[in-house]
């Protein structure tokens, strides 16, 4: 390759502010079509399985296979989409002490939509300690912009190697981030040009992706690099500040327990068919089940059960003027103690941070597992 063209990013003030909120809807749009046809390719094996379920005539055997492969495919698209919805609310947020190498296994669902018909991707976490102080979410986002530039430089497909390794560069420690692709190579022309805003040679490209990057560098006093050479291929550099040591013992992970349930829950869903699997789920876990479509209707079946029921679990959109929150605040007047679990498939219902988190909030589509690990959370964290 040939020898590094350095842009030196120290001063953000030098270049063009891209909004936070723009930089990842460049992403998520240039993602898009990749997405949609793995969930495409996902529902599809759903639809085909569910299908043969539907004509019978299989043994018990049989039947688990098929809907072993049902399940599977669903938590694939679960997973997916949870990310991306997980991605887009994202939003520029305090620095934060986080390992590299655990941000890229964070990121192997948003990826691997560019497998096997653009690019194979590699991951090389590395095995030395990669810990970086800064905004996770916009580190991850230029993480994103360099691998998809690396996967769309590649027409006829090849690999794309991300690793990071912890570096000494100008008497510092750094973490050195590596996408290299094996493409077709930056124009020497193009060079001086590469990281402006809305520069571009591609059809339908935008020009943001790398000035993103820049402007990302720029903000956590970092420096961004490449080389490349014509007909073999490129490797963009991201050096970010590495944080210093943390002294300490990791805490021990608590184990998960899935043991029965009891109690009485509410569960408030307009659709039909989750709320009849959502009781048949909470029921075998051991919970008695009042249930109600929307929050007149729960407000009348608590006012009915409210010695008994300990949790309150509700879809945030309501059909009428009552909403998920709206209940749980008239309900938690009537009973202080009572535990509550917001459920959504919209990603807006993460907006309100002080009001949803990760120990209320239970998205969908969810596994039953999940569905009783959350009530067991809910009601743990109400009784200490």
């Amino acid at each position: 390759m040939c020898d590094p063209c350095n842009v030196d990013l120290v001063s953000p003030e030098a270049r063009p502010a891209v909004p936070f909120h723009a930089q990842k809807m460049e992403v998520i749009g240039r993602l898009s079509s990749a997405i949609i046809h793995d969930l495409n390719n996902l529902l599809t094996v759903i639809q085909l399985n569910a299908a043969l379920l539907e004509g019978g005539g299989f043994e018990a055997d049989e039947v688990a296979e098929i809907a072993q492969k049902i399940s599977q495919a669903s938590q694939r698209a679960s997973d997916l989409t949870r990310k991306v919805l997980s991605f887009a609310r994202s939003k520029a947020s305090e620095p934060q002490t986080f390992e590299i190498g655990e941000l890229f296994r964070g990121m192997v669902r948003l990826l691997e939509p560019l497998v096997s018909k653009r690019a194979q991707i590699d991951m090389r976490p590395g095995d030395l300690p990669c810990r970086v102080l800064g905004d996770r979410s916009a580190i991850e986002l230029a993480v994103l912009n360099l691998v998809l530039n690396a996967a769309e430089s590649m027409a006829d497909g090849g690999r794309v190697t991300l690793s990071c390794e912890p570096r000494r560069r100008d008497d510092a420690d750094y973490v050195l981030i590596r996408v290299v692709d094996q493409g077709n190579g930056i124009p020497e022309e193009d060079r001086a040009r590469l990281f402006e805003p809305f520069f571009t040679k591609k059809a339908t490209g935008t020009g943001l992706g790398l000035s993103i990057v820049a402007n990302i560098a720029a903000e956590h006093r970092g420096i961004v690099d490449f080389e490349s050479t014509v007909g073999v291929g490129t490797e963009f550099r991201l050096w970010l500040p590495a944080a210093p040591a943390e002294p300490g013992v990791a805490p021990v992970p608590i184990p998960v327990v899935d043991a029965p349930l009891s109690g009485t829950i509410l569960l408030v869903e307009d659709d039909p068919g989750i709320r009849a699997l959502s009781r048949q789920l909470l029921t075998n876990a051991g919970m008695t089940v009042v249930e109600a479509a929307n929050g007149p209707e729960a407000l009348a079946a608590f006012d009915q059960h409210r010695d008994e029921v300990r949790v309150l679990f509700t879809d945030l959109v309501l059909p009428g003027t009552m909403s998920g929150r709206d209940l749980a605040v008239a309900l938690l007047e009537r009973s202080p103690q009572l535990a509550v679990l917001y459920t959504s498939g919209f990603s807006s219902a993460w907006n309100d941070a002080t009001f949803f988190n990760e120990n209320n909030f239970l998205p969908k589509p969810f596994h039953p597992a999940e569905l009783r690990q959350a009530v067991r959370r809910v009601l743990s964290l109400r009784a200490s």
